[in-house]
Parts: C-alpha cells; sequence; structure tokens
C-alpha cells in the first residue's frame, strides 16, 4: 500500500547521541541524501552548566560532503532553509547567553551534496558543559511508507 501522508513520509534518525560538550568540536554522524528529498536537523541543547556569554559559548555549524569523509562548510544560503543567512564556515548558531540554551534549534538542507552533518563547537571556559544532541528528520520520502516511521 503507497501511503502518502506525514507519518508515513518521514525518518528520525539520532545523529548525535546526548552529549556534555565542554571545550570541544563535537561532530554528528552524517547522513545521506539516498532515498529522502530533504532534511531538517533540530539541534538540542540542555540547560547551560556554565555562564554563557561572548567569550565562553557553543557555536553551530552544518556542513556537507560528496563522499561523507571529506566535510566543507555549507556556504551558500540557497542550500539551506533558515531564517537569517548563514555565517562564516556555514555558521547557523550561537548559543552565547544562558536564556539560548535550554532550546531546540532546527535548520533544513536542501543542498545538492550526497551527505549532511551538524558541527557543535564549545569555545571558551566551559568547565561543566552542557547537554547536546543532534537529530535529523529526513521528509520527503522517494517510497512510502519508510521503514520504521515510528522509532528514532
Amino acid at each position: 500500500m503507497n501511503m502518502r501522508d506525514i507519518h508515513s513520509d518521514m525518518k528520525a534518525t539520532i545523529l548525535l547521541a546526548i552529549q556534555n560538550l565542554k571545550t570541544a568540536v563535537l561532530n554528528s554522524t552524517g547522513i545521506t541524501r539516498q532515498g529522502f528529498s530533504g532534511k531538517e536537523f533540530l539541534v538540542l541543547f540542555g540547560a547551560a552548566g556554565d555562564t554563557l556569554g561572548v567569550g565562553d559559548h557553543y557555536e553551530v555549524r552544518i556542513q556537507e560532503s560528496a563522499n561523507g569523509t571529506d566535510w566543507t562548510a555549507v556556504a551558500s544560503d540557497d542550500h539551506v532553509m533558515f531564517s537569517a543567512p548563514l555565517g562564516t564556515a556555514g555558521l547557523f548558531l550561537d548559543v552565547n547567553g544562558n536564556a539560548k540554551a535550554g532550546l531546540a534549534y532546527r535548520i533544513g538542507y536542501i543542498g545538492n551534496r550526497e551527505y549532511a552533518r551538524i558541527q557543535i563547537e564549545g569555545i571558551g571556559t566551559l568547565t561543566n558543559g552542557t547537554d547536546v544532541a543532534v537529530v535529523c528528520v529526513q521528509t520527503l520520502a522517494s517510497q512510502s511508507p519508510v521503514d520504521a516511521p515510528n522509532t528514532i
């Protein structure tokens, strides 16, 4: 049976399980375009473990790859669905205040590279860290219903 409804036409995948990020760089697993025309990345931040500001903050970037090994920053606003222009090196989010933690953020990828991923960098003195995670919701499936639409 060919089901073309929102529930049967998407798949959620955990790309970065919850981790406490201090001063370091975390890369989510890359995800392929195969079988889906759209990707929506959800970047989840727990409550801030440190006082965040200009010097102590988290930068979030979107990256793309032709082969899943060599990654470059998404440089064109035409490749993403986001409310503001991309910054330098694919930067789309700077969590530079405690009010920006404890929230979920999203960005869509519609570029032509086979793979995409999210990079989160903790900058400054982040002694306690903040829990972060990344989920990708793949949409516009080439075949529906998708396998295991009820699980992540």
